[in-house]
């Protein structure tokens, strides 16, 4: 009980200081062509990713990017509701890019924030296993739950 109390509060520091780190390089911008950007690029299209293990088997997410247009496609396995109709495939328009991530804007977006515009959404790579997003709106310190890359047992989910 206490190696459990113990590792998550860990766990919790841990990611509160990646989170940290992570806001002060945001304002670092690179092209999305460049070779920092690439890596990131690389790391988020190998692979499926989850919000958790069983949405492994559930509802696996597929990365790909299409550098020309300035966009991240992500593709869910099975559709969720939004604004009462069924989406699988969500694109981002990059805003711009920094060495871990970038910000982007969901094309059809009707969240809003509290200016009334858009909410934009900041992805920041924590390594080659995991990812979060932030929402512009959010506070800086603040992120989603982690997104885990899946398994490869996991990688022909998407094809069936």
């Amino acid at each position: 009980m206490r190696t459990q109390f113990l590792r998550t509060n860990i766990t919790l520091i841990l990611f509160t200081l990646v989170v940290s780190i992570s806001c002060e390089r945001e304002t670092q911008r690179i092209d999305v062509t460049s070779k920092e950007f690439l890596k990131v690029k690389t790391i988020l299209e190998n692979g499926q990713w989850a919000w958790e293990d069983d949405y492994c088997d559930k509802n696996p997410q597929k990365i790909l990017f299409d550098l020309d247009k300035k966009t991240m496609i992500l593709t869910l396995k099975n559709s969720v509701e939004v604004d009462g109709k069924d989406k699988d495939t969500f694109v981002y328009t990059i805003r711009w890019a920094w060495k871990n991530g970038f910000r982007g804007k969901i094309i059809g977006e009707k969240r809003l924030d509290k200016n009334g515009d858009p909410v934009e959404w900041d992805l920041f790579v924590v390594d080659s296993k995991r990812f979060y997003w932030r929402r512009n709106d959010w506070r800086k310190n603040s992120g989603s739950k982690t997104i885990i890359k899946c398994s490869p047992k996991h990688d022909e989910v998407m094809k069936n």
